[in-house]
């Protein structure tokens, strides 16, 4: 049986204590993965190179880390992220569709491994000519930035064609699965070859599912041996915790981190998180199929009650038209998309990574100490 390779999430991790958290994932992971979002490529931002520059900085014997570009120009982040101790470098295919094995070839330049990420519709054609090239192959099974979608079945045909190719070929890629995951996905996508899969719970911000991250993470932990990285409802070191007392091998956070002083999500965006209480997230969008969450304002209001007056997806679809760039970008925190978790009223100021991350990894070290058995 092949070795299913583990590679947590780090933006996943509770930032009060993300050196203690870190310690601990990087201790039993194989690699570790970063999101990088721009906001424009996807609907989200994430986190950026100070993150990775502290981690280097602050973590012994760091495992190999994935810069994973989810950003409409990832020429411009190479030398930023490899400078700031990247491993891996996995820009997506559509971005870099002109400039291919330039970007590829720069990454190896820089001394770090290159990757590359394929959304659902980009076929595995895009990469022939410059598969032999490529260290790791990133399968997203649904589109990327978007949480709470269903699995398409035909990525698991995708990625089995995959694992067929680099066996004939005799190439020596990884292949990483990335997505919407389910205690149902796990064994599928072992056999079609995938190394690692994310089990996000619908306490998470955006789009969502229905299972909860207490109940997924288990069952998909005990599904098959394929790495399982948390994510949901993870703020500070009790969740951090929790989520590897499930059976998650690392975290995955994003509301926690939007807040950070590096985020470039408009400065009313993050007040309002921190402004939020326990019970000021909602979600809309459950009649049409696409269940998002967000902050409670005046247009999730007109949405909820267009909902229940049975208004068209049309009509429902125009009143959210660029509603997320209006919040992120414009600063429009009610008539805007505020997409944040559950753990929103947890979140009480606007730090650094750094301090985030610091507080993340201290105080996962008093929580795993005062557990009494």
């Amino acid at each position: 049986m092949r070795k299913l390779l583990i590679a947590p999430s780090v933006g996943c991790c509770d930032l009060f204590h993300v050196e203690e958290q870190m310690k601990i994932i990087n201790e039993k992971s194989d690699f570790l993965h970063m999101d990088i979002k721009d906001g424009v490529y996807v609907p989200s931002y994430g986190i950026g190179p100070d993150y990775l520059d502290y981690l280097n900085k602050h973590i012994d014997n760091l495992k190999p880390m994935d810069a994973h570009l989810m950003v409409k120009h990832p020429q411009q982040y190479l030398e930023t992220f490899a400078k700031a101790g990247a491993t891996y470098i996995t820009p997506h295919t559509d971005c870099i569709e002109g400039d291919a094995f330039v970007t590829i070839n720069k990454i190896k330049e820089l001394g770090c491994k290159a990757g590359v990420a394929l959304s659902p519709s980009v076929p595995l054609e895009a990469i022939e000519f410059y598969l032999p090239l490529l260290d790791k192959v990133t399968i997203m099974i649904v589109d990327p930035g978007i949480s709470g979608q269903k699995v398409d079945p035909q990525m698991f045909v995708k990625i089995k064609k995959l694992a067929k190719i680099r066996k004939e070929r005799n190439l020596n890629f990884l292949i990483e699965a990335d997505g919407s995951m389910n205690k149902e996905l796990y064994a599928p996508l072992y056999k079609a070859g995938a190394d690692m899969v994310i089990a996000e719970g619908m306490e998470s911000g955006g789009h969502i599912g229905e299972q909860t991250t207490m109940t997924l993470v288990p069952q998909v932990a005990d599904g098959v041996s394929i790495p399982v990285v948390a994510a949901g409802g993870i703020a500070d070191a009790r969740g951090f915790c929790a989520a590897f007392m499930l059976g998650a091998e690392a975290v995955q956070m994003g509301t926690r981190f939007v807040v950070a002083k590096e985020s470039d999500v408009h400065q009313l965006y993050k007040d309002r998180i921190i402004a939020a209480r326990d019970i000021d997230s909602v979600v809309t969008g459950r009649s049409t199929g696409h269940p998002v969450r967000s902050l409670r304002n005046e247009m999730t209001r007109q949405y909820l009650n267009m909902e229940k007056e049975n208004v068209s997806f049309e009509e429902l679809e125009h009143l959210t038209l660029g509603a997320l760039r209006k919040a992120v970008v414009d600063g429009d925190v009610k008539m805007g998309t505020v997409m944040a978790g559950q753990i929103a009223g947890m979140v009480k100021k606007e730090q650094t990574c750094k301090e985030i991350i610091t507080e993340i990894m201290d105080d996962a070290h008093k929580v795993f100490n005062s557990v009494k058995f």
